[in-house]
């Protein structure tokens, strides 16, 4: 087997030393040629037909996914038979195949039957726009007048709050499919009034004529246009943005994670000593609407010959029985996961030793929580993955090291190296080029790069300068290439892995009547990363109304997170609290200082 080198892990000094950016699109399309990225297959036709010289197959017997709640195995000819199946029902049932640019919106926990729906939406030559099924009906309105999807598959305990939303948008209740419930679960309404199960849909495509139904087939080059997910952004001005990922993006970021994983041309890695391989045992407990559970957790497991055990939530309890009882040997995690692995858990912990790799994405992990989960899991490799929706997984735990690198100046360890075919410069505050262990903002250029943010081009634009993406964050290299991310210079904040995006929030409460002005900014918090404060001017109003009467301050404070909470998903409420100031402090062109608020505790009011 061919192994190609990691393109640009070595070219990263030649980028510090001043890359230009015409030799950096030169090295961008030499290393997508290098890594033998297809330009005209769907996510589903590149994961069951494709060949790769980085792909490792699974062993004959070895399921590709297994139930984690009622055990049930599925193995890949099952998957692939579902998926074609549900394509051909919903082809003929709802014409999806015959609109132009479908989109199919995909809301639901992690599920045995989530990818299967992406996958038959892509054969039918439908995005597919994945979201939280947490979210509010007035969160999920707004992303469907964004998204305008054609056809749902939802899960059983929020059908309630899509219909609402779906009604808002003037959407039909009978687009609706409903995922099958667990067994012995209540259904929430009559028979004769509950909308169709996936299964009964893939009961319909099994019982048709297979000549009937044709999957849809990309022209050459198509690939690199063609949207295959859509995924909710907070990005970084006003109501959340959806990123367009195409079919190549999508794949390109599966091939490079599988191409490091298997080394160099000049030391390749045997396949029983690799990181990911077959035999191995994955749990997907990150979710599916996020884009590192759906790619790297899902698609880039299966791509590497393991089985994925898919667990709809995470709770530490049930993920340690699991574990155990599974034989996991990956785990994906967010740092709050970490946190209660190491309050909840002791010193070599009997139920983990199956595991051999844990990769922690979302956020950055700080050297305390590194040390002390180490001692939880003492054989597994601890590392961590840096990526963003708008680009994907960019870097990937270091093939050498055991426990990711303590940060030199940094309060987080090392995210790791970066992926091969990713270019990429680091930028200081005036503008000049950083050298190896100097601060400045990661840019990069990569193959899994978005097309965009779905029908926003604007906005799209002032992310990107000259075609490289600005990461927003401030991190530094030293002299393994490793990267270690220092703070973040975008507004928004990470809560439990998630992006929130403080102007979404101010704009919420500037609608209550006693808000003349507000900021939220993040502070930390050791379980869930960063949690949102408000700071609050009042209106004379209700200033006049509470006066200095202690007590009525803290209702109103009180009222007002209740007002965030009515009308936002969890991870955005008010965590960090409210505090009531004369003014808000801004420039002289009325920009808010948030680094003052951020960095300071201000006078109260």
């Amino acid at each position: 087997m061919t192994v190609l080198p990691l393109h640009h892990s070595a070219a990263a000094t030649e980028v510090l030393n001043g890359w230009k950016p015409v030799e950096a699109a030169k090295a961008l399309e030499s290393s997508e040629l290098d890594l033998e990225i297809p330009a005209n297959l769907t996510v589903p036709q590149f994961l069951f037909d494709s060949r790769h010289f980085a792909r490792l197959d699974h062993y004959p017997d070895a399921p590709w996914i297994v139930d984690s709640v009622s055990g049930r195995p599925v193995a890949r000819d099952e998957l692939r038979d579902r998926t074609r199946a549900l394509a051909q029902a919903i082809s003929v049932r709802y014409d999806i195949g015959r609109d132009e640019n479908p989109v199919v919106c995909v809301i639901s926990v992690n599920h045995v039957d989530y990818p299967t729906t992406v996958w038959a939406s892509h054969l039918l030559g439908a995005a597919v726009f994945t979201t939280n099924p947490a979210f509010t009906a007035e969160e999920f309105a707004l992303q469907f007048s964004a998204a305008k999807p054609s056809l749902f598959f939802v899960q059983q305990e929020v059908l309630a709050t899509v219909r609402e939303a779906a009604t808002a948008c003037g959407i039909q209740s009978d687009r609706i499919i409903v995922f099958n419930a667990a067994p012995n679960a209540s259904i929430p309404e009559a028979a004769d009034k509950a909308p169709l199960t996936i299964q009964e849909l893939v009961n319909i495509g099994l019982d048709s004529d297979p000549s009937s139904f044709r999957e849809h087939r990309l022209a050459a080059g198509e690939g690199k246009t063609k949207t295959a997910i859509l995924f909710p952004s907070s990005g970084t001005t006003g109501v959340p943005k959806l990123i367009s990922v195409s079919h190549y993006a999508f794949i390109a970021n599966v091939l490079q994670a599988a191409v490091y994983n298997a080394g160099t041309a000049k030391e390749t890695i045997p396949v029983a000593r690799r990181r990911y391989r077959p035999g191995d045992v994955s749990l997907a407990v990150l979710p599916f609407f996020h884009i590192l559970g759906l790619l790297i957790n899902l698609h880039h497991a299966l791509y590497s010959g393991m089985t994925v055990v898919i667990a709809p939530k995470f709770s530490l309890g049930a993920t340690v029985k699991t574990i155990e009882k599974h034989k996991i040997t990956h785990l994906l995690l967010v740092p709050p996961m970490v946190v209660l692995f190491t309050k909840k858990l002791g010193v070599d912990v009997p139920e983990l030793r199956s595991v051999r790799m844990v990769s922690v994405a979302g956020a950055p992990l700080n050297n305390d929580l590194v040390t002390r989960f180490s001692q939880s899991i003492p054989q597994s490799v601890i590392g961590q993955i840096y990526g963003m929706t708008e680009a994907g997984a960019l870097t990937a735990p270091s093939l050498t090291a055991q426990v990711a690198t303590p940060g030199e100046g940094a309060t987080s360890a090392s995210v790791g190296k970066l992926l091969p075919g990713v270019v990429w410069k680091v930028i200081r505050a005036d503008g000049g080029l950083a050298e190896r262990g100097e601060k400045g903002e990661l840019w990069v250029k990569t193959p899994s790069m978005a097309a965009g943010y779905h029908q926003n081009l604007e906005s799209w634009a002032d992310t990107f300068v000259d075609g490289w993406l600005r990461s927003g964050d401030e991190v530094y290299l030293n002299d393994s290439d490793e990267m270690f991310v220092v703070q973040r210079l975008k507004d928004f904040m990470k809560v439990k892995g998630f992006r929130v995006n403080p102007e979404e929030l101010e704009s919420q409460l500037l609608k209550h009547a006693d808000v003349a002005d507000c900021c939220v900014v993040p502070i930390p918090d050791e379980f869930s990363g960063e949690l949102p404060k408000a700071f609050v001017v009042l209106t004379q109003d209700a200033r006049s109304r509470i006066g200095t009467d202690a007590a009525q301050s803290e209702k109103l404070q009180a009222a007002l997170i209740q007002f965030i909470a009515e009308h936002k998903v969890t991870y955005k409420h008010l965590g960090g609290g409210i505090e009531f100031l004369d003014v808000i402090p801004k420039t002289a062109s009325g920009k808010i200082l948030r680094r003052l608020l951020r960095d300071s505790k201000p006078a109260q009011a």
